[in-house]
This record gives structure tokens, sequence and C-alpha cells, in this order.
């Protein structure tokens, strides 16, 4: 929902292109032309679950805007278990890369951290945030129709969920790391994300994929019927609430 809100304002400028999502080797294969695209006068933005380090060190700060969500540590667990079906030590596992990722955040200058909970039960709110962090002046009416879009754009019926032949490709591909194996025979990644995106089981513009949105439709607290006690345990084991927070997510745009 949050990336969906930044890509309709963006193009409200009339000038911007998206770019999708980028793991950070894409990051890395594409450093020169994210270089570029900060350099130039058009707005660039692509989404990621995690900024290159090198990326991050190579794009001035003022010409690079970090757009994050934060959510209850305890939900995030809960939707990478629905989503990726992960469990026990794997699901606690994503919890504390998706928390270190989150406190990699005060590296950077220009960041924006809006909660879940606000983003999703106030979306004008969420639009007017984003425009006054780019420096974007967008009319009162304007914003109310961008937030109504974007929460259509979310609906369940209206997410693009791909052929049941398409997910298992994707799924072997992912399985075999075919992209990794494919950068070191040297094709350009270009052509890598170019396959990816005609066998991927997500909506290329939206990038929702099948099960993006949970039965509880993000509701806070649904962690309750969806981690088991031991898995509840481990996270709380694994992260230091003094020290992290009780928030974290999966990605920012």
């Amino acid at each position: 929902l949050q990336y969906n809100i930044v890509k309709s304002i963006l193009e409200e400028t009339g000038n911007t292109q998206g770019h999708g999502y980028f793991e950070a080797e894409e990051q890395r294969a594409e450093l020169s032309n994210l270089i570029a695209y900060s350099e130039s006068n058009s707005w660039h933005y692509f989404k990621t679950h995690e900024i290159d380090e090198e990326v991050r060190l190579s794009i001035e700060n003022n010409r690079l805007f970090v757009i994050y969500i934060d959510r209850n540590l305890y939900d995030v667990g809960a939707s990478a278990k629905f989503k990726w079906n992960l469990k026990d030590d794997e699901l606690v596992e994503s919890v504390v890369r998706a928390v270190d990722e989150r406190n990699r955040l005060q590296g950077f200058s220009q960041v924006l951290r809006q909660k879940y909970e606000s983003v999703t039960s106030d979306s004008s709110h969420c639009c007017i945030e984003i425009a006054d962090f780019l420096g974007l002046n967008i009319s009162a009416d304007r914003i109310v129709e961008i937030a109504e879009n974007s929460r259509c754009t979310a609906s369940p019926k209206n997410q693009n969920h791909a052929s049941s032949f398409r997910s298992l490709v994707f799924g072997l591909a992912n399985v075999l790391q075919l992209g990794f194996l494919a950068r070191r025979c040297g094709i350009p990644n270009r052509f890598i994300k170019g396959i990816k995106n005609t066998i991927a089981p997500w909506d290329t513009e939206s990038l929702y994929h099948p099960r993006h949105q949970s039965p509880w439709q993000g509701e806070s607290g649904a962690w309750r019927d969806i981690l088991s006690t031991s898995e509840v345990e481990k996270i709380e084991r694994y992260i230091s609430f003094s020290e992290n927070g009780s928030t974290a997510s999966f990605g920012h745009s």
C-alpha cells in the first residue's frame, strides 16, 4: 500500500520512472545506473527489503529518500509465516533480519518512517506526509483520490494472482537461485529482471503477489492466532526488546 501511494504521488510530477523490486544483489549490479538516476532531474523509485551498503555510500543522502513502514514485531513474524510458510528458526531469522535492516536506517539522513497501522487506517494523512517529505505540492482533493485509488488497488479482488504454473516456475527459479547463477555467468541484470518479471506471480505495476494480503487484512494483533507459543518464545529469546523496540518491517520503498 505504501509503495503504491509513493508511486502515485511521484506520477503526479509527470517526471518519474519506476523500477519495480530490487534485491540487494540487483542494486549492486545496477549501481552505475542508480547513481545516474540520482543525478538526473527526474524521480526514480524502487521497492526493496534491503538497501545495499555500497548503494548507500555511493549516493549522497540528499539524493536518496527512504520511505519506510514500521510494524509490530510479532505481526511481522505472522506475516512471514502466512506469506512464505516460514516456521520456527527460519521465521525468527527473517524477523531478526528485518530488525537489523530497520536499525541500519540510522545511517540515512533522509528517512520517513510511518506506522503500519497509521498507513492502513488513514491513507490520506500518509499521502500528505509523503508529499511533504518529498517536497511536492499536491492539492488536498488529489491527495484524497490517490489514497482511495491506492486502497482499491490493495483490495484482494483487484490483486493479479498468476496461474499455478507461473507460480511453480517462479518457485523453482527461487530454489535454484537462477538470478544469482545468471549473474555469475555474466548475463546483464536487465535481461535477468525481464525474465523474472515474465514468469513472476506478481503484478509488475503494483507489486502485489498471491497471498500478499492476509485474511485478517493487516489487522494488528493477529499474530496471537498465527504464531505458536514456541515461535513467540524464540522471537523474544533472540531479539532484545529493550534495544530494538517492539516494531520492525520487511521492507521499505
